[in-house]
């Protein structure tokens, strides 16, 4: 992020037009109470065994576990807020064509080790034909006999 952005950013978050500011102090303002409540909460435990499990069920007089949905929510909110005034603000870049996938996805995968065992195959029965007792053969009968009688003759002159 460039200075320029920066600085744009930050005067974007304290405008008024925005509204992030107002819902920065309200959040904060309903915070610092649940804060100090908690605290207080966990200082009274301090003198206690810990041994039993105590929870802090209410926040505020209401139950914690909703209070702090709440805030969760405002939390999101504002930040959902501030991210909307930054890509406004600020110069951005356009996303890569693939979506940042720098891998191809599984079907193109499977595919592309289909074909490459094909290849393989097709090699490999090129280089037996080209095999030079295989292609003087004119038929399968005469590249059997061929490789039989050729074995034969191997073996013929081992034994003598």
């Amino acid at each position: 992020m460039s200075e320029v952005d920066k600085q744009a950013f930050a005067a974007a978050i304290l405008d008024p037009a925005y509204g992030i500011i107002q819902k920065l102090d309200a959040l904060q303002k309903t915070l610092d109470p649940l804060r100090r409540e908690a605290e207080e909460f966990l200082n009274s435990l301090e003198s206690k065994s810990a041994k039993p499990t105590t929870r802090l069920n209410t926040l505020s007089q209401r139950q914690a576990r909703e209070v702090i949905e709440e805030q969760a929510a405002a939390t999101t909110d504002m930040l959902h807020a501030a991210k909307q005034v930054a890509l406004e603000v600020c110069t951005t870049k356009a996303p890569c064509a693939n979506n940042g996938r720098h891998y191809a996805n599984h079907p193109t995968s499977k595919k592309r080790q289909k074909l490459n065992k094909q290849l393989h195959i097709i090699q490999n029965i090129r280089s037996h034909l080209n095999n030079p007792v295989i292609s003087s053969a004119t038929s399968i009968f005469s590249s059997i006999t061929t490789i039989n009688s050729s074995s034969l003759r191997t073996h013929l002159c081992i034994s003598v």
